[in-house]
């Protein structure tokens, strides 16, 4: 049965076996490879070389961030202030805004 890259059967390399695999590949640089290494009789990590199974880290998109507009900042004041401007509670205005941020990220 013929070997690939990795010196697996095509039904023992998961890898290869995966569409994504030649797609990565292109794309990006491996971070890393596994290695079967017979003295731990385990796969293991090896980022010192290039030898064994290739594996990829897949980028996280980045968010942008929502802050809160003057009219939503005027409101957590309104609701958080008496008419003279003292704040009601000791910390929930500021609790008010971080849940609102919060709410907006997330």
């Amino acid at each position: 049965m013929p070997k690939c890259e990795h010196g697996l059967t095509s039904k023992e390399c998961y890898v290869c076996a995966s569409p994504k695999h030649a797609e990565q590949a292109e794309k990006q640089e491996p971070f890393g490879y596994f290695q079967y290494a017979m003295h731990f009789d385990a796969w293991v990590q090896n980022r010192d070389s290039n030898k064994g199974v290739a594996f990829y880290t897949t980028p996280q998109p980045q968010r942008e961030w929502v802050g809160l507009t003057q009219k939503e900042l005027d409101d957590l004041w309104d609701e958080h202030h008496d008419a003279y401007g003292y704040q009601l509670s000791a910390d929930g205005y500021e609790r008010a805004i971080e849940a609102k941020l919060k709410e907006k990220n997330t």
